[in-house]
């Protein structure tokens, strides 16, 4: 069998699911070596997984630590000055010679990267061995029919949802990043970009191949295999493209057993729901900021009165459970709870359309009554969870307590979306069982 290395930001999203990764490759045989410019040996502890740490990826790269400089008058001279030596002094200083050697070290069979972490991709490229990319979102790529991620377009509904309204999303967008790649140029705060697109041409990277891409950013690769960790039957309907690969959503339900405690009042009403028949619907609204406390206020007015209801709300940690000074005998409002523990007994979810916890419902098959975070690809996702009928879509700054009670009570009376989200399931079930050794071509 193979030695794999697995290589990710460490960040939270992408850690729990690159862990699945790491475990189904570990039990169809393969040694697995998990790498990171993260310190996750705390996180890692216990679970009999090889680690080591990558240097630091220099996100916000400038070329001098002179705070001189920051000025633009004085930058702009400094560019000039130094127009010959900014590509030289640029790749020494995003390391690429210090991941060469670490990648050395490690000496696998095969690199799965993720897809942010160019000065490893090129690394890799560099030291010639194979390696796939590994992303957390749906295939971002223009398609006809297929709107951009950072939309909340949904095919087929409305002018927006046509051809022409997906035609004109695309070019908007695209405009869009030409003139922050413009602005980033101007005032000369472009060069971690500039650097890796000079070095993509030194190790013969293809302009063909290498398209920029404004999310996630900077480049996408087109001729390098990409495993996305989202289900192909939640994305909207398209021709298949080269070098995509879907390889379902990777949850690791045995996460952490200490961090999955129960509380016992979560208990008492997990038992009567299972007794009794009451819903329970949970909340959870870990990247939204301060600025959404009213948002989670209206939800929890929203379940008020409705005794057979019973409201879980997760904080996150971005807000505080002293912010809620007077809340109804139905609702519970902690600052962190076992998330897939209260999933896994849970009738409505409302989220912000991050792509982790749509697959941790799809995982347990809970319907969901999304509110965007508009960040990122939550739009696109928002948009997907409408057309695959999965659930039911909010606006958080325009729904009013009504809005969001009438489509809670939709949702958790209408049997179809709980029929959907087991259709969608047993799809979801279907990937996990297959070989992931196989679609990574080893």
């Amino acid at each position: 069998m193979a030695h794999i290395a697995v290589i990710t930001s460490g960040l939270f999203g992408m850690l729990h699911s690159s862990l699945e990764v790491v475990s189904r490759l570990k039990s169809e045989g393969h040694q697995v070596t998990y790498l990171s410019s993260l310190d996750l040996r705390s996180k890692l502890e216990g679970k009999d997984i090889s680690f080591v740490q990558l240097p630091s990826i220099n996100f916000r790269y400038w070329p001098t630590h002179n705070t001189l400089l920051r000025s633009w008058p004085m930058r702009l001279k400094h560019h000039i000055k130094n127009l010959k030596s900014n590509n030289t002094l640029g790749k020494k200083n995003l390391k690429f010679n210090k991941f060469e050697e670490v990648l050395s070290s490690v000496n696998p069979d095969k690199l799965i990267i993720d897809v942010e972490l160019h000065e490893v991709i090129y690394s890799a490229i560099s030291l010639k061995i194979p390696f796939v990319l590994l992303n957390q979102w749906f295939p971002n790529l223009r398609a006809p029919s297929v709107p951009p991620m950072q939309t909340d377009i949904v095919p087929g509904m409305g002018f927006r949802g046509s051809k022409a309204g997906i035609s004109l999303a695309w070019t908007f967008i695209k405009f869009k990043a030409h003139i922050r790649i413009l602005i980033l140029h101007l005032v000369i705060e472009r060069y971690r970009a500039s650097v890796l697109k000079r070095y993509a041409r030194e190790l013969g990277i293809s302009r063909n191949s290498l398209k920029y891409s404004s999310f996630p950013p900077f480049f996408h690769y087109k001729e390098i295999t990409t495993l996305h960790m989202t289900l192909k039957d939640m994305d909207f309907p398209q021709i298949d493209v080269p070098k995509v690969v879907y390889v379902g959503p990777m949850v690791m339900d045995n996460r952490d057993k200490q961090q999955q405690t129960i509380d016992s009042e979560f208990l008492d009403i997990f038992e009567s729901r299972q007794n009794k028949g009451n819903k329970i619907i949970y909340c959870s609204v870990s990247t939204l900021n301060n600025g959404d406390l009213g948002f989670i206020k209206k939800v929890i007015e929203a379940v008020k009165g409705q005794s057979n209801w019973f409201l879980i709300v997760s904080l996150g940690g971005k807000l505080k459970k002293s912010d809620f000074m007077k809340v109804p005998g139905n609702v519970f409002i902690k600052e962190w709870v076992p998330q897939l523990e209260v999933l896994k007994n849970t009738d409505c979810s409302i989220n912000h359309a991050g792509i982790n916890t749509i697959n941790e419902c799809i995982h347990f098959e809970v319907p969901m009554l999304v509110y965007s975070g508009k960040r990122h690809d939550q739009n696109g996702c928002a948009a997907r969870v409408v057309y695959h009928r999965m659930g039911l879509i909010g606006n958080k700054d325009l729904d009013t307590n009504d809005d969001i009670r009438t489509k809670i009570s939709t949702i958790l009376k209408n049997p179809e979306y709980r029929n959907r989200m087991k259709e969608i399931g047993k799809k979801y079930k279907k990937v996990k069982r297959s070989c992931l050794s196989e679609q990574l071509y080893l």
